[in-house]
């Protein structure tokens, strides 16, 4: 297995939590396999192969780096440095519930809501029973 280093490191972001710095093909090829936010598509598995073929001793380094780099800067995910982003952030995933009901609430569920909140409030010494 080669452990070949980068001439110049690549950093990547990293979800949010700030950069991934890969220093060679192993680190390049645990980012895309652990990290990779968007799709896995043709030109994902050709940088993911390279990298292996560099860990493997196939093919130089740099030729691995120059398809993630590549890579990382048309999905917008390739960063300056240590500190900066210079691409874009994967959108923060938003849960928004589905609810009950098709349509707005009506003013008979509205008023039978409110007459179960006082239903269920606690007894006025405090107890529970």
């Amino acid at each position: 297995m080669s452990n070949r280093e980068f001439s110049a490191p690549v950093f990547l972001i990293l979800s949010g939590l700030g950069n991934f710095r890969a220093e060679n093909p192993w680190d390049c090829y645990e980012y895309l396999d652990l990290h990779w936010p968007a799709a896995r598509a043709a030109e994902y598995r050709r940088a993911k192969a390279l990298c292996r073929v560099a860990i493997d001793g196939g093919i130089q380094a740099e030729t691995a780096r120059r398809a993630v780099v590549a890579l990382a800067r048309r999905q917008g995910l390739l960063a300056a440095g240590p500190g900066s982003i210079t691409g874009k952030r994967p959108a923060p995933y938003r849960f928004t519930p589905k609810r009950a009901s098709s349509g707005p609430l009506g003013a008979k569920t509205i008023t039978a809501l409110a007459s179960d909140r006082s239903r269920i409030a606690p007894p006025a010494d405090g107890r529970i029973p």
